[in-house]
This record gives structure tokens, C-alpha cells and sequence, in this order.
């Protein structure tokens, strides 16, 4: 058994990721899906936005002419970031909610019990965890069991399944969640979607999932809970490793640190050197790649560029699953180990009272920067950034201690994320309410404010 991701000829804009269920006689794989793979220039297109992204974070990460007086531990910070620019991608953690919808038939063919649910949860945690970490973490937020024939073969069905996508997720939002349709099927063990394919709030923006690839399910060699952390590999934004089944320098999946791969893994080869498909070029196969066909106790990693993409792909098609999975660490100084004064009824995103200051520099001077600059310096005083809920609920002269001239039409960064892979600032304004804006992270144009927490939970 094999996977197998290619759009429907029917539905040629999808992505169609269908995991082959047989194997003929002779040892050849039978294709059971679209004959249409992805158009090199829809990869090439795609990949070039976050290849543009990581070049300007290596060029500000190592630039040495910066308009703003750095902390000294913020300048080691940044120094290390300078080293290793790629770190930047997971500074924030992001703690996605999964929504299971178990589709089965009334004499309860497909049905599986939460635990299996839950240890599919606990896959999801451990693959995206390591051995890189790519600051994605997932909780089962909610498990709806759903006893119909009709829908349960319509949700299974080799080019009919984006129709149960839509019934099925019909008066829900799809966008602050990752949406797990796990429903039976004779032609595929897993199907996702690009997330440029359609807009983050669309029911496309999910994936339908066969239940014997769960952990302990029944599907031989694929039954350890991978399948969904390749299809979630897709819904981030990833490629197969043998995209476009080409050695070319040119073609491929565009990662930088995958090696070329012409053909899709059966098995598990041994010894792995083995399988190399472009044999003319650096490296073999990547056999052990969860964006390959290998068995599931075949694949164990993803790889640093990878988690690149996944991150920006994440951050710049959809902002509001981000935002709502955004993880606001407890600052590591309290509001009063650092002085500052709690805001008045404010509640902060760890649910105790929160602190902001923006004098955080030498004397009353406001301290300015990029979005990074603003990270690192706030970690560096025991603070951290504020979110954009807490910048908006608080009063500009009571509740910030100001620099100088911080009020006179300033742009403060946050933690939050705003569509193609920008982040929200807040300009604070003397007489009117605050007002929320975009602005790129790279961006030297903010004023470093910093958030702290209180001892007192509100």
C-alpha cells in the first residue's frame, strides 16, 4: 500500500492525496486516482514567496546597521538568530485544535472509538515535535459522531468526497481549526488540500481520513497514525518529495534540503541508500520522509526547510487558525518583580492581570525596531510581546508606562498575526481609541512595547 497524492481530473484545482489500496500480482503499484499531478509552475509560484521571505530574514538578521540601541543579551539573542535565521520561523507556538468528524454507516462499518481519536492526537504531537520541532502542537477539541449510509460513502468516495466536505461542515467555520473528516473508504486513506486552494473559512479547507490508518487500525504498514501527519503536511503546504517526478535542479518540490527524488518510496527500502531514483544527483531517496509513499514505520522526520514552509505557508494563507492556536507563553518576570503597574480590569491572554511598558530602553527614550528586535528584547527583560487584544482593551495614559512621545501616533508591535504573513501593530493615539494595523515583520517602524503577567489569576 502506497500513498498517492494527485489532483481529480474532475477537480483539477485540488489537491486529491489518495493513499493506493492494492498492490498487483507483479509487485506494480495500481493507480486508483486522477491522472493530473500539479502544474510545476503552481509549485514554483508558491515556493517563491517563502524563498523571498527567508532571504530578506537573512539579510536583516545579518544586518549590522541598526537605527535602535540593542540590550546586550538582545544583541546575543539576535546574534544567534543571525547564525541561524531559520530559527525565526518558530519563535511563536501554535496549538491547533482538531475537530473529529466520525462519518459511518448505520451498521456501523467505519465507526472507531475517541481513544483512537486521542492517540491520533498524540501522533500529531510527536511527529511535529521531532526530531525537529516546528512549534505546532494539536489538542482534540471535538469529536462528532455522524451514523449515515448515504454520507458516509459520499464522504468516501474517489471524487465525490469535497461534496461531504461541504454538507457535513454546512453552518460551521472551518478557519480556527483543522477539520479531520474520518470516514471509510475503497480508494484512498487520506485527502487534503493546498491551503492557497480556497479561502480559510471554506469547508475545502479540510481532510477526510480513512479510519484504518489510525493508530491500531487495521490498514497493514499504514496503520501507525502517519497518514494524517502527511495529509497535514499538504494542508500546511508541503509537496511530495518526488513532486513533478523529475531530477531536475529546476523542478521537484523546491525544498533545499531535500534531495532530488524522481519516483515515490514503496516499502520500506534496505538498505536505504538503495533507492535513489536520480542517481546522477547528491543524496538518495528520502525514504524516511513523511512526504513520501513509505510504509508508516518507515517514516520518522521532516526537514528544517520544510518546517520553514509549513510555518510561513501557515502564517501567510491562514491568520485566523493561527491566531486563534497562538500560544502566549507566561512571562518569566512578574509585573511586580519588574515594577511595572498591573492595568486596571485588564485581563491578559494567560487569564491574570497584565503589565505593559514601553520604556524599555535607556532612559525615556521610546526604543524602536523590527518585529524581532521587539521579541528578543522583551524575552530579554523577563517580559514578553504584548497581543493585540491586550494593546486594544487598555487605556493609552492610564494603563502603558510611556516613553516619550509614545503617544503621538506610534506603532507598537504584537504577537498577532495578519494575512500574508504579516503581523499586527497598534497605533496608539493621544485623543482617539486605538487602531489596529498590518505591517510586514521585517519592518523597522514599531516602538518595543512589553507585556508581563500578574500573580493573580482574574
Amino acid at each position: 500500500m502506497k500513498r498517492c497524492c494527485w489532483p481529480s481530473a474532475v477537480l483539477p484545482t485540488y489537491l486529491l492525496v489518495v493513499l493506493l489500496l492494492a498492490l498487483a500480482a507483479s509487485g506494480e503499484v495500481i493507480p486508483r486516482c486522477g491522472d493530473r499531478q500539479l502544474s510545476q509552475e503552481e509549485v514554483e509560484a508558491q515556493s517563491g514567496i517563502v524563498e523571498a521571505s527567508a532571504a530578506k530574514r537573512q539579510a536583516l538578521m545579518q544586518s549590522t546597521s541598526k537605527r535602535t540601541v540593542l540590550h546586550a543579551f538582545q544583541q546575543q539573542q539576535r546574534a544567534r538568530a543571525v547564525n541561524d535565521y531559520l530559527d525565526t520561523y518558530t519563535l511563536l507556538t501554535l496549538d491547533i485544535p482538531i475537530n473529529y468528524y466520525v462519518v459511518h454507516h448505520e451498521d456501523g462499518t467505519g465507526y472507531v472509538e475517541e481513544a483512537m481519536l486521542e492517540a491520533q492526537t498524540a501522533v500529531m504531537n510527536d511527529r511535529f515535535a521531532s526530531p525537529i520541532d516546528t512549534g505546532l502542537r494539536f489538542h482534540t477539541n471535538a469529536t462528532v459522531y455522524i451514523n449515515d449510509t448515504s454520507l458516509a460513502m459520499l464522504c468516501g468516495h474517489r471524487r465525490q468526497f469535497i461534496a461531504a466536505r461541504y454538507v457535513i461542515l454546512d453552518g460551521r467555520d472551518p478557519a480556527e481549526s483543522l477539520n479531520v473528516l474520518v470516514c471509510r473508504s475503497r480508494r484512498f486513506l487520506g485527502v487534503a488540500v493546498f491551503p492557497w486552494e480556497a479561502p480559510e473559512d471554506d469547508a475545502l479547507q479540510s481532510i477526510n481520513l480513512h479510519p484504518g490508518s489510525l493508530p491500531g487500525g487495521y490498514v497493514a504498514d499504514f496503520n501507525e497514525g502517519d497518514t494524517l501527519v502527511h495529509e497535514a503536511g499538504h494542508y500546511f503546504g508541503l509537496f511530495h518529495v518526488f513532486e513533478g517526478t523529475t531530477c531536475s535542479r529546476r523542478r521537484g518540490d523546491f525544498i533545499r534540503d531535500t534531495a532530488a527524488q524522481k519516483y515515490p518510496t514503496s516499502g520500506c527500502p534496505s538498505p536505504e541508500e538503495s533507492a535513489d531514483t536520480c542517481p546522477h544527483r547528491r543524496g538518495h531517496d528520502n525514504i524516511h520522509n513523511y512526504m513520501d509513499y513509505s510504509t508508516d514505520a518507515c517514516i520518522d522526520r521532516f526537514t528544517r526547510w520544510q518546517v520553514v514552509y509549513m510555518r510561513y505557508y501557515t502564517e501567510y494563507f491562514r491568520p485566523r487558525l493561527s491566531n486563534a492556536a497562538l500560544v502566549v507563553e507566561a512571562s518569566s518576570a512578574t509585573c511586580t518583580d519588574l515594577g511595572w503597574q498591573p492595568a486596571d480590569g485588564v485581563v491578559g491572554a494567560n487569564g491574570r492581570g497584565v503589565c505593559a511598558e514601553s520604556r524599555v530602553g535607556s532612559g525615556d527614550q521610546c526604543l524602536t525596531g523590527d518585529w524581532f528586535d521587539a521579541f528578543f528584547h522583551c524575552q530579554s527583560i523577563g517580559a514578553r510581546m504584548c497581543t493585540s487584544d491586550e494593546l486594544m482593551s487598555m487605556d493609552n495614559k492610564g494603563d502603558i508606562g510611556r516613553c516619550r512621545g509614545l503617544l503621538r501616533n506610534r506603532l507598537v508591535w504584537t504577537t498577532n498575526f495578519c494575512s500574508r504573513a504579516r503581523r499586527a501593530v497598534v497605533r496608539l493615539r493621544r485623543r482617539r481609541p486605538p487602531k489596529m494595523e498590518c505591517r510586514p515583520p521585517e519592518r523597522q517602524a514599531g516602538t518595543i512595547l512589553c507585556c508581563a503577567d500578574d500573580t493573580d489569576t482574574r
